[in-house]
């Protein structure tokens, strides 16, 4: 093994929202998450290419050759992901277990150097492999009480809540709580886990488990009737969770609209979920004596709780890092290895997320050139002339000077903006850009020195990663209609000068115009797809989406003049690669190409349809408008442009598509 004095350190995780990390030294050199750059949202290593090694190590400027160590955040086997790229690699490959990577994660990127560090999830390691590779990580183990798993239905109990001790550069397992994810049980899944408690109203409600963000979206529009002890109970250190509410709510199925149960539902999982981390919280201020806190899991995303347990000052401090999910374990799992080749630990905190690569301008260029439905017009001062587009209605997306971020939250790095003024703004937005629930709320960004004059805040108080939620002053909030939630509440980023400077002039330049010192701020997506990563990601969501322009460093790009619906422009499909599997369900995962090795894609049924419809002309060139009389005779759910252009979109990130009979 390597003792370089700047050893380079590569940490990756599998599963769902799969990442890597490359460190050098204690510097973060780059960091993504897969999906980014595979552009399947969620996208994980298993049984892949893996987009993410390369683009590692084309952004450092390094080979393979040239890593010391490589630690995973898994107790897998890292044989089992043969498609990693680890064969040309001559360094050791260790492996570390799920929530031990989530806590380096949130104590090397708190820069603290003693904090309780919690960790709360839907369900990390299982028991049967911590047992035979990471004994230790059972210290302290407390075993739920959960409803009885179906017939049937063997569940493996796992890792729920893990509550550690760092000190220097030692963490120590203080307190591990052991349920299961979930239990198969109807409509709406049992669960065993906090996660898993928000993730089965999410089954229930939105057909997704990972569509927590909604559910804790949809909370303030109901009331919580349930009571928080019909989900779950934690009394002396023990939980216990009920299937009371997943047995009553087995009759419901989803509806298109929302209605009165499903907000109510919403409200009273939310509150169930603050009163048991509450509980949590003070079991690690008791049980590790420290004044404060490093708090992280995919259950920390959720900002409402967040500001609650802050407020309650159970601890003199806290940090709860932006890349909270399971994308922030390859960081810890980079963190855990560099600690142990220098024998020390990083004491920096990670105040940006923006840790993809950076594109200067031949890049940007480059990428205009390959997009023929755009053109792009050169401007001297950037801050300006995006200001000019905001106060006249424009909706834009804003490419920042730097990386991607690594976690979910768009932090003006790979945003859409918009006038927050606006009355229609949020359901300008939901309807036409974003293409996603009407109840769902966009965030403020606000300048941090102008943070306390719109919102009630304490002294001190900031909110850069946008992980907390602050009340508007009342005679603030009707100005920015846009942003402020149903119980008069936004999920704030605050924008300091030094952290970034770029997107800190814009705030300044706005406020100056209009009086107001906020942006609306969204991530540059559309619904069911990952934020973009690259320039072409960012003028291709331009095409397939209602917004107005795109902004680089220097460059505004439109579309170009009288273009009309992508669903009007002529396309043609490429092959796939190889048709990899068919599955039960009627969709297929396809293998295409992109810049950083194949490109797996899942395409639904509904996409099958689409493809077969398009081959059955020839595959001449053909638009996706004159497909829609005969794919509607032919399927049950409505054709629509928004449904035919998201699966044009779909074809396209696979790599399947190409448009034709556009002059350069």
């Amino acid at each position: 093994m390597s003792h370089r004095a700047r050893p380079w350190v590569l940490g990756f995780s599998t599963g769902h929202n799969a990442a890597m990390c490359l460190l050098h030294g204690e510097e973060v050199v780059v960091a993504i998450q897969e999906e980014r750059l595979s552009r399947q949202k969620r996208a994980g290593f298993i049984g892949t290419h893996c987009c993410a090694l390369p683009y590692c190590l084309e952004t450092a400027g390094i080979s393979i050759e040239d890593l010391d160590l490589i630690v995973g955040a898994s107790s897998n086997d890292y044989s089992l992901h043969p498609t990693l790229g680890f064969e040309g690699s001559r360094c050791e490959i260790e492996i570390i277990p799920h929530y031990l990577a989530h806590a380096h994660a949130a104590f090397a990127s708190s820069g603290f150097d003693d904090a309780a560090i919690l960790v709360v999830d839907g369900g990390g390691e299982f028991v049967g492999s911590l047992r035979a590779k990471f004994p230790e990580e059972l210290a302290g183990a407390r075993f739920a009480d959960i409803p009885p798993v179906p017939e049937g239905r063997g569940e493996e109990p796992c890792e729920i809540v893990g509550l550690y001790h760092g000190q220097g550069a030692q963490l120590t397992m203080v307190e591990k709580h052991i349920g299961i994810f979930q239990i198969p049980m109807g409509k709406m899944p049992g669960f065993g886990s906090l996660g898993g408690m928000f993730s089965s109203v999410a089954q229930l409600l939105f057909g997704d488990p990972f569509e927590a963000g909604q559910v804790m979206g949809l909370a303030p529009y109901g009331r919580p009737l349930i009571p928080a002890d019909d989900f779950v109970v934690l009394a002396d250190g023990h939980f216990t969770f009920y299937d009371s509410v997943p047995r009553s709510h087995d009759r419901h199925a989803r509806d298109s609209n929302v209605t009165a149960w499903q907000r109510d539902l919403a409200a009273s999982v939310q509150v169930a979920l603050e009163r048991a981390l509450l509980g949590l919280w003070e079991r690690a201020r008791v049980l590790t004596g420290s004044r404060r806190i490093a708090y992280v899991g995919g259950v920390a995303l959720n900002c409402v709780a967040n500001q609650r347990l802050i407020r309650c000052r159970l601890f003199d401090n806290h940090a709860i890092m932006p890349a909270a999910e399971d994308s922030g374990t390859a960081l810890g799992a980079a963190y855990w290895g560099s600690w142990r080749l220098a024998g020390r630990a990083s004491r920096r905190p990670l105040r940006r997320d923006d840790l993809g690569r950076s594109y200067a301008r031949p890049a940007i260029d480059e990428a205009i050139v390959a997009c023929p439905f755009v053109q792009a017009t050169p401007v001297d001062d950037i801050v300006k002339a995006t200001v000019d587009a905001l106060v006249s209605g424009r909706a834009v997306g804003w490419f920042g000077d730097s990386g991607a971020e690594l976690g979910p939250r768009a932090l003006g790095h790979r945003s859409i903006l918009l006038d927050p003024r606006r009355p229609d703004g949020k359901a300008v937005l939901n309807a036409r850009v974003k293409h996603r629930a009407a109840f769902r709320p966009f965030a403020p960004m606000v300048l941090l020195e102008h943070f306390g004059e719109w919102f009630e805040t304490e002294p001190g108080e900031e909110s850069p990663h946008m992980l907390r939620t602050f009340h508007f002053r009342p005679e603030r909030a009707k100005l920015v209609p846009a942003v402020v939630h149903v119980d008069g509440t936004g999920r704030v980023q605050t924008v300091d000068r030094v952290d970034n400077p770029r997107l800190h002039a814009l705030l300044v330049e706005f406020a100056s115009r209009t009086g107001v010192p906020i942006l609306l701020n969204t991530s540059f997506n559309v619904a069911g797809e990952p934020i973009v990563e690259s320039p072409a990601d960012a003028l291709w969501c331009l095409l397939f989406s209602d917004l107005d322009i795109v902004v680089f460093d220097g460059i505004i790009a439109r579309r170009r003049a009288g273009l009309g619906s992508v669903v009007d422009l002529p396309f043609a499909l490429r092959p796939a690669v190889h048709m990899a599997y068919e599955l039960r369900d009627g969709s297929r995962v396809v293998v295409g190409t992109g810049r950083y090795g194949p490109r797996f894609a899942r395409l639904e049924a509904h996409v099958i349809r689409f493809i077969n419809a398009a081959l059955s002309s020839g595959n001449q060139p053909v638009t996706a408008r004159q497909l829609l009389p005969n794919l509607q005779q032919a399927d049950e759910e409505a054709w629509d442009d928004w449904r035919a252009a998201n699966v044009l979109s779909a074809l396209f990130r696979a790599d399947l598509l190409e448009f034709r009979g556009l002059d350069p």
